[in-house]
């Protein structure tokens, strides 16, 4: 399972975390703001508003530093963002396309627009892959 979702709702709906690779990180996932380290933890943190300022009477703090601490999500022109989860997820998703190389493949593509193509690109990649197969990489 491939997406750009950052609401882990595959997980949510019962697919295995080794299946998927969330390429735009996840919210269910924290990092340091400044990042201080390339620490990456899970996210347990409820942050309580107080409803007459609608401010937070708290955020989520680094485990290392106590500075603030944000989503694993990477955003537009993001260079603080730490994609060592997500890097381990398109490994994983590296070593399942090439054990597929020669097998029938069928690209299921839900909800992915033309404005961010992230997913669109992978599903036009692998269908070129598929026609032109490299012929320098060995099967």
């Amino acid at each position: 399972m491939v997406t750009s979702n950052v609401d882990g709702q595959f997980q949510k709906a019962g697919f295995p975390e080794d299946r998927i690779l969330e390429v735009h990180g996840s919210i269910h996932h924290l990092q340091c703001t400044a990042p201080c380290s390339l620490n990456i933890w899970s996210n347990r943190e409820s942050i309580p508003v107080d409803t007459d300022t609608m401010r937070a009477r708290s955020i989520p703090r680094c485990m290392s530093c106590k500075g603030v601490a944000r989503p694993n999500i990477l955003m537009f022109g993001d260079y603080g963002w730490i994609s060592a989860r997500t890097d381990r997820q398109e490994g994983r998703f590296e070593e399942f396309l090439d054990s597929a190389r020669l097998k029938p493949m069928v690209v299921i593509e839900m909800g992915a627009g033309t404005a961010i193509p992230t997913i669109r690109h992978l599903s036009e990649h692998l269908l070129k892959e598929r026609r032109h197969p490299c012929p320098h990489k060995s099967p």
